[in-house]
């Protein structure tokens, strides 16, 4: 519900997109892409795990309205 909500809100405003932070694996799951700073740190370059992060099914998915 919460996540829907949000992409209601931003279908409403006319955004693109929207960053929120979660602790919340249920709702971390439901995001198009996910910015994992611990992956990041680990990779040892910043750019590098972005791209591996961002690459993938989780561009492509979008919930259809």
């Amino acid at each position: 519900m919460f996540m829907e909500m949000k992409r209601e809100v931003l279908r409403l405003g006319g955004y693109d997109q929207e960053f929120f932070v979660s602790q919340t694996p249920a709702l971390t799951a439901m995001a198009d892409a996910v910015i994992d700073l611990d992956a990041m740190a680990a990779a040892g370059s910043p750019l590098e795990a972005a791209r591996v992060e961002l690459t993938g099914e989780a561009l492509g998915k979008q919930e259809s309205t």
